[in-house]
């Protein structure tokens, strides 16, 4: 049965397994661990980590795993910012990935992380003490979308739920939801239920000349320009993934 179930593995996921959770040590344990791969377990989960652009990721309490087109945009943030002193919310934080990025390639920015979940609350505060960041550059709070919240920040890096419950979003659940928090995923009939609710009061919470940077699902950019405009945004520019997709939007106030 064990060599029936490797043979349906991705060798790579194999070789990943071995390396970063055994050191290329065959245990009897990385062999439970081959079974839980060919069951279609993530590869992140049953490693129980994963890295986003220099920080480490624990993935214990079973948040959304921190994807490649995110980290493709987060870089371009940090990039932006730079050494500039700047005041930032990674709102639905999830595994707190966006923020401890911010964090680690951002000497001068203070971070806010901010999610629903209490399991992601838990998970964004171990991974804040994996990587010993200085507790006086972040906070964490629990808030459902702003309410919770205070303030004003330069930029809100989101990656809000997006995953339509009916037409295209629905191939993304029989695969997905099998394993990762559907409440991290799923956002209404099309999908911007959540993202609606978040432009609606993002303004606020902006200071002068800020920042949204908003992650959003293939084939949603003309539904985000029409919500865009009915919440009397002025400026906003879309970008692509690092496959060629609409996936970010990035809104700035006057």
């Amino acid at each position: 049965m064990l060599n029936f179930l490797m043979l349906k593995m991705n060798q790579r996921d194999k070789n990943w397994l071995l390396r970063d959770k055994y050191y290329d040590v065959e245990t009897p344990a990385f062999f439970a661990d081959l079974k839980r791969l060919a069951k279609g377990e993530p590869l992140d989960y049953v490693i129980g980590w994963r890295e986003f652009l220099g920080v480490k990721i624990d993935l214990s309490e079973r948040p959304l795993i921190p994807r490649e087109e995110t980290e493709f945009w987060v870089r371009q943030v940090v990039g932006e910012i730079g050494q500039r002193q700047v005041k930032i919310l990674d709102i639905f934080s999830g595994s707190g990935c966006i923020g401890l990025a911010v964090l680690k390639n951002c000497p001068k920015a203070k971070v806010t992380l901010a999610d629903v979940e209490d399991h992601c609350l838990r998970q964004i505060k171990k991974n804040l003490r994996l990587n010993r960041f200085d507790p006086t550059r972040f906070s964490v709070k629990k808030a459902d979308i702003f309410s919770g919240l205070s303030g004003r920040f330069d930029l809100i890096l989101a990656n809000p739920p997006y995953v339509a419950k009916q037409g295209r979003g629905s191939k993304v659940q029989r695969t997905t939801l099998r394993w990762e928090p559907a409440s991290a995923l799923w956002a209404g009939a099309d999908g911007l239920d959540i993202i609606r609710s978040f432009l609606a009061s993002a303004k606020k919470y902006l200071a002068p000349k800020g920042q949204i940077w908003l992650e959003f699902g293939v084939g949603q950019k003309t539904k985000i320009a029409r919500i865009l405009k009915a919440e009397n945004y002025s400026q906003w520019r879309f970008a692509r993934d690092q496959f060629g997709r609409w996936r970010l939007v990035v809104v700035s106030t006057d």
